[in-house]
Parts: C-alpha cells; sequence; structure tokens
C-alpha cells in the first residue's frame, strides 16, 4: 500500500526497472482506509541482470554502516 498514486507507480518502476512486469493502469482505494493500492506482476523467473542507476538515484544504505 502507498500513501499516493505517485508513489506507488514510482514504486512500480523502481520494480520495473529490474524485473519484467505488467505495466499498471490504475490504483485503487478502499473505502475509509488511507493510501492507494497497485496490483503488480512480476516475472521473476527471468535472470537478474545489472541495473542501470539514475544518475539521481538514492545510494543504498547497510544497516550495518557507521553513522
Amino acid at each position: 500500500m502507498a500513501a499516493a498514486d505517485a508513489t506507488a507507480l514510482a514504486c512500480q518502476q523502481l520494480l520495473a526497472d529490474r524485473w519484467a512486469t505488467a505495466t499498471p493502469e490504475r490504483t485503487t482505494r478502499d473505502v475509509d482506509q488511507p493510501g492507494v493500492r497497485l496490483r503488480c506482476y512480476l516475472d521473476l523467473r527471468q535472470p537478474i541482470g545489472p541495473v542501470s542507476a539514475p544518475v539521481d538515484a538514492v545510494p543504498e544504505v547497510s544497516a550495518a554502516a557507521p553513522r
């Protein structure tokens, strides 16, 4: 579940960059519930290849990294 349509679609795009996914058409909302839902289908059987990260991508942070 995501807070807004843009967040849900951005998350799906991150998955699509890594694996084959079905294209999202729309998000859904549950009555009296915060946030939106996006159904996403991934093909996890394909081999994982290198991901080309955008220039403004957020770097990965490890829980063991010094603070």
